[in-house]
């Protein structure tokens, strides 16, 4: 589908992130033993997960160690994959205030906007919306 549609763009909403690396790395190991029956497939299907594909912050899943919830970001290139979704107006919904876990300041501005504008076309100044 990919392949087919390189402008088309989908984002996984509510479903969290926690699963993601365990998905895209089983996406890559199957299409390495199953690559003639896709030969259409010229990349590692991660690859084009990364690069047309969205996962929403909510509900977060956060680890208890700290440093378990960085590797889950790096694995999944949360610097380019990852959006903040509050769930609002649910009541069990995520403030963006502590909505998320810790992170360092580039990826957390990737993750609350960059990422969004990215995958709905949004202007740089979010005060151009208007």
């Amino acid at each position: 589908m990919f392949v087919e549609y390189p402008d088309l763009r989908v984002a996984f909403l509510e479903g969290g992130y926690g699963w993601v690396p365990h998905f895209l790395w089983r996406l890559d190991k199957n299409w390495k033993g199953l690559r003639s029956q896709v030969p259409w497939l010229e990349r590692p299907p991660s690859e084009y997960v990364r690069e047309q594909v969205w996962f929403a912050s909510q509900p977060v899943e956060e680890p208890e160690r700290p440093e378990h919830h960085s590797h889950l970001m790096e694995m999944m290139h949360a610097e380019e994959t990852l959006i903040f979704a509050s769930d609002y107006p649910h009541w069990d919904g995520d403030s963006p205030a502590w909505g998320l876990p810790p992170m360092d300041d580039d990826l957390e501005r990737a993750v609350r906007y960059e990422n969004a504008q990215q995958l709905w076309d949004l202007p740089a100044d979010p005060g151009d919306l208007a």
